[in-house]
Formats: structure tokens, C-alpha cells, sequence
């Protein structure tokens, strides 16, 4: 994660240990409902396109940098981001998701 992007604010250091405050309420499961969010579909969608493409999508670039942009926008990807092709955008689009879901229930 970048040191500029805005989802960092979520994590905590005290005594070492590192802690999420994303959920500041005694119990994330007082009503649950199933969610999807956009960016999970955003993400989805982009990976889908870079898989079924196997190239480096122009599409799918443009989707990954509007879930970074909206957290971190000193960040953005380019086609010379990804010098081995379309390994490096999953990779990026995995890594992506993983911090966008960090904590996710």
C-alpha cells in the first residue's frame, strides 16, 4: 500500500501491534447483509477483461485506476506499469483487491 493512500487511515499501530479501526462499533455482525461493492465489480470486471484478453487492456487499467484514484490519487497505472505483460496486471489487480477488501466480512 502506498504511503499516500487514504485506506491506511484504517490501520493502527499501538504497542507494535498493528490494529484495524474500520469498524469503530462493538460488533461488525449486529445486522448482517450480504454487499457487494462497486469496486468489487470494478475490480472483478477488470481482471475478467486482462483474463479473457490476455493482453494488457487498456479497459482494464482504466478500472484499476479508479479504485486506487479515489484513495490514492498520486498513483496511477500506465501500460509501462506492467513490463511483463499481463502477469503484472493480475498481480496488481490482486494486490488491489486485497487492500481494498482488507478487513472485509
Amino acid at each position: 500500500m502506498e504511503s499516500a493512500d487514504a485506506r491506511r487511515s484504517f490501520i493502527i499501530i499501538k504497542s507494535g501491534h498493528s490494529y484495524l479501526t474500520k469498524w469503530p462499533g462493538a460488533s461488525p455482525y449486529v445486522d448482517w447483509a450480504p454487499i457487494i461493492r462497486y469496486s468489487e465489480v470494478l475490480l472483478n470486471l477488470a481482471e475478467a477483461r486482462a483474463r479473457s484478453t490476455n493482453a494488457v487492456d487498456a479497459t482494464s487499467i482504466a478500472l484499476l485506476n479508479a479504485v486506487r484514484g479515489r484513495s490514492d490519487a498520486s498513483t496511477v497505472f500506465t501500460p509501462a506499469s506492467f513490463p511483463n505483460g499481463v502477469t503484472d496486471l493480475e498481480t496488481a489487480l490482486l494486490q488491489e483487491r486485497n487492500i481494498e477488501f482488507l478487513a472485509k466480512v
